[in-house]
């Protein structure tokens, strides 16, 4: 699969609302989907998930995954491979290491930004 060399990550925090929507534009799961009269180009999605949500999110646009419901498979091993690496910790990884995998050169992120506590709790080893 080939990708623009400038990539928006578009995750659900405030900042998302400043995403200027001028590249390909990479969402967090449903994170596309609260962006009235914006598409994302393609959503990412890691963790087993419910069909009614997936259905949801082939709406907005193909799945980019390591799981069965992907429409497009995340390379896994060869990234962590590359990386040498055992996991990452959450979706933004996942996909910050695709994007310097597949040979990203501008990388922006919208809607990333996490409030102490909580997820970024648990997450903020990654």
């Amino acid at each position: 699969m080939k990708h623009k060399k400038d990539i928006l990550i578009l995750g659900y925090s405030g900042t998302a609302s400043q995403c200027p929507f001028d590249t390909e534009t990479w969402g967090i799961n449903l994170a596309g989907k609260y962006c009235l009269g914006r598409k994302v180009d393609y959503c990412f999605a890691f963790d087993e998930l419910p069909s009614e949500y997936i259905t949801e999110m082939k709406k907005l646009a193909p799945i980019i995954s390591f799981q069965d419901y992907a429409d497009f498979q995340y390379p896994l091993q060869e990234i962590l491979d590359t990386f040498r690496s055992k996991y990452f910790v959450n979706s933004l990884c996942y996909m910050i290491a695709y994007a310097i995998y597949v040979g990203t050169k501008r990388l922006s992120l919208y809607g990333c930004d996490t409030m102490l506590g909580g997820m970024w709790q648990r997450e903020s080893k990654g």
